[in-house]
């Protein structure tokens, strides 16, 4: 798990700290915003998680019966 950088902001709402990147895209979210994104059906399948609290974005991909696909545990690529 990496440190995140006090100064960054979550990618779409800017205000909260971000719980997890997208490693398709680079962008960091809160746990709020990238669970919106499941609720939309666009879910961030590639991603690193950055703090304890992305677990709940964890969890929430697995009860909707999306595949959590964590790149972070698979070492260099």
């Amino acid at each position: 798990m990496r440190t995140v950088v006090l100064a960054e902001k979550c990618f779409w709402c800017r205000t909260a700290l971000p719980a997890l990147r997208d490693l398709d895209t680079g962008y960091a979210w809160c746990v709020g915003c990238a669970s919106a994104t499941v609720y939309k059906g666009d879910p961030i399948d590639y991603y690193e998680e950055l703090t304890p609290e992305a677990a709940a974005y964890s969890q929430l991909l697995a009860k909707r019966s999306f595949s959590r696909r964590d790149r972070s545990a698979d070492g260099p690529d």
